[in-house]
């Protein structure tokens, strides 16, 4: 008890800390997990296929017929093949032997040259019934509209609003994302392509983005969090240090009289140190407890939606390490300053 009424405002404080590191870390680290989630149901292993080519004759061209028959050839695998029609709101599709991760429909039950479509469930308001049956146009051709699906929010890049199949006679240059075939696979296709026309080039990349690029999306999406943070945590190491003096010097007369009865030096910091760890220990609880109640209610909704014990535990350590050296250095210097002498064993 005696400890706790002592020990209230390094309580309030901690507590505060807690939460408030709690919230930002989560936010931060809910940002950087969504940077591993891909576009339109794609896996962490899919690749981006870039050609182009420097003949003007379109007509000289592969068609995509041709890049799928090949694909065909290098590997017995499934595969899913995206096709950009529209930077920003649409791709076609071709499934090999593979689901439309984003559909429940089975695809492999429907006919390969019926043109279709999925619609973003905000979208479906596009869909023109007729003849008891819903369509999309796009482009003066008509998709039957065989699913609507909700996209898995993406930082790394747009979630298309509808998907069509894929018209198979056009020229093969465009942008591809390929799910299910290794990058050795594609390139073998398209190395047996270019035999066929030279002018053919591509680009092939895997579409999962590195460490680096996910920090920079991490940074660009939760900037003013980061600022915020790095501008507190410099505070909280300051405050940290200060509020532990205060803490230490509130314990003065128990501290002294410990040493009347005969502790040594590093009892007296080993008996701070214990209940420095279960004062800080007990507000991290009372944090993390503020924290998840504040995620729970929603309140923080468009900044950080998932608890994440993680942040907690980076804000504890940090606090930990500052508070612990703090308290050891303060102890130190009020002993040398008052002159007690330790008593050491022999």
């Amino acid at each position: 008890m005696t400890l706790l009424k002592k020990s209230l405002y390094i309580i309030a404080y901690y507590s505060l800390v807690a939460t408030f590191s709690c919230l930002a870390f989560s936010s931060i680290i809910e940002s950087y997990e969504k940077t591993a989630i891909l576009p339109d149901g794609l896996s962490a292993d899919s690749l981006r296929l870039e050609i182009h080519s420097d003949e003007q004759d379109e007509g000289k061209l592969a068609t995509t017929a041709q890049l799928i028959d090949q694909l065909r050839a290098q590997s017995g695998q499934s595969f899913l093949l995206y096709k950009e029609v529209d930077k920003r709101f649409g791709k076609s599709f071709f499934l090999h032997e593979h689901e439309l991760p984003i559909s429940t429909v089975d695809w492999q039950k429907l006919s390969a040259e019926k043109p279709v479509a999925l619609l973003d469930l905000s979208i479906k308001h596009h869909a023109i019934e007729r003849e008891g049956k819903k369509y999309f146009s796009y482009k003066n051709k008509d998709y039957e509209v065989m699913d609507l699906f909700i996209p898995r929010e993406s930082v790394i890049d747009f979630n298309r609003s509808f998907l069509i199949s894929l018209d198979q006679t056009a020229n093969i240059l465009g942008v591809y994302d390929i799910d299910g075939l290794s990058a050795s696979t594609v390139s073998q296709a398209l190395t047996a392509l270019q035999e066929d026309i030279p002018s053919l080039m591509f680009d092939l990349h895997p579409l999962q983005p590195t460490f680096k690029e996910r920090l920079t999306h991490v940074v660009q999406d939760q900037l003013i969090i980061i600022i915020m943070l790095s501008v507190t945590i410099i505070f909280i190491g300051m405050s940290t240090i200060g509020t532990t003096m205060a803490w230490i010097d509130s314990r003065r007369d128990e501290i002294y009289a410990r040493y009347l009865v005969g502790a040594r030096f590093r009892d007296v910091q080993w008996w701070l140190l214990k209940e420095y760890l279960l004062v800080l220990g007990g507000s991290f609880a009372i944090g993390a407890i503020c924290a998840f109640l504040l995620i729970s209610s929603d309140m923080f909704n468009k900044v950080v939606t998932l608890f994440d014990g993680r942040g907690l535990i980076t804000a504890l350590i940090f606090c930990l390490i500052i508070g612990t050296l703090t308290l050891l250095l303060a102890t130190w210097l009020g002993q040398f300053k008052t002159g007690i002498t330790r008593k050491e064993s022999s």
